[in-house]
């Protein structure tokens, strides 16, 4: 019996991609079954680098936040668990941009691995939720968010009082009047099409393999 299209879209390879119907989001579709591996992973990266990049707030802050709440006790493997930070730190580089591919890559992993799709989903609703409490202006939650992400991958190192960097507080999407915020507003793309010309070194060695539910 041939095999119905659901079962065929099983088959193809999934792919996180920017979506700007209403509000900007990412959202999972299927790609060419002989897409390769390093360029799902790439591109699905390079999404989540432009949906933060809508917002007036750093994109750093945003990958710190979801981070913060991905890698929690309940979350889907291989994000859930008690992660030291002495081991993630040392996994996911020093910068933001090398947590998030980082994450993307485990989660990519697992679903190349294992065909769950449990870890895409996971980064895909913690990436939208983000933006969406960045979008009405859920300063401390984020805040927390970011402080959490950033004390995961050993940004942060001590449990006293820590103070947020400049670069890194909120902005508040339905105010520039700031003098910070307008110059970032004027920067913001050249933070993002910086971060696309320097990808982080793969963290997985690349090998080749409409929307997803």
């Amino acid at each position: 019996m041939a095999p119905t299209q659901q079962q065929q879209h099983s088959a193809l390879p999934i792919v996180l991609v920017l979506s700007r119907d209403k509000v900007p989001s990412v959202k999972p579709c299927y790609c060419p079954l002989d897409t390769p591996r390093d360029r799902v992973i790439r591109q699905s990266y390079l999404a989540l680098l432009d949906l933060f990049a809508t917002t007036k707030v750093h994109p750093n802050r945003l990958i710190y936040a979801m981070a913060g709440m991905i890698y929690t006790l309940h979350a889907p493997a291989p994000f859930g668990g008690v992660h030291k930070f002495s081991t993630l730190a040392t996994d996911t580089g020093t910068t933001a941009n090398e947590l998030l591919l980082y994450t993307v890559t485990r989660g990519f992993d697992h679903y190349f691995k294992f065909r769950d799709r449990g870890a895409l989903k996971c980064i895909v609703a913690r990436a939208n939720k983000v933006l969406h409490y960045q979008t009405i202006g859920l300063k401390d939650a984020l805040d927390e968010a970011m402080l959490k992400g950033m004390k995961k991958a050993g940004r942060i190192t001590t449990y006293s009082a820590v103070v947020i960097p400049e670069s890194l507080k909120h902005v508040d999407e339905s105010s520039d009047t700031a003098r910070v915020q307008v110059e970032f507003m004027a920067n913001r793309h050249k933070i993002a099409a910086h971060a696309r010309h320097n990808m982080p070194t793969p963290f997985s060695t690349p090998s080749p393999s409409s929307s997803a539910s």
